[in-house]
């Protein structure tokens, strides 16, 4: 089920898991999705894979600590997300 999906991804998911936007839709569907799409065409042919990578990872999870006050940047790395890509996430979140 879950082959070929980053640990970003799969947290995401399960992180936004029955969330929805204000307008009714599937929030990974309506907004995370696109937010990683328009990442990937921002940066696709700009970066290195694993600079990529990265940036994908934290547009998956930018949402995450805002949207989850009981997920905090240790559960991150608990969850083998990059240090640099945590703090990018940490810098994103609205206090």
């Amino acid at each position: 089920m879950n082959k070929g999906r980053s640990r970003a991804e799969r947290l995401a998911r399960i992180a936004h898991f029955g969330q929805k936007t204000r307008f009714g839709e599937d929030y990974i569907t309506a907004h995370i999705g696109p937010v990683v799409n328009q990442v990937i065409e921002m940066y696709g042919i700009s970066c290195t894979e694993r600079e990529l990578k990265r940036l994908i990872d934290i547009a998956w999870l930018h949402d995450i600590l805002e949207d989850r006050p009981d997920i905090n940047p240790s559960d991150l790395r608990a969850f083998q997300i990059g240090e640099n890509a945590v703090n990018s996430i940490v810098r994103l979140t609205r206090h």
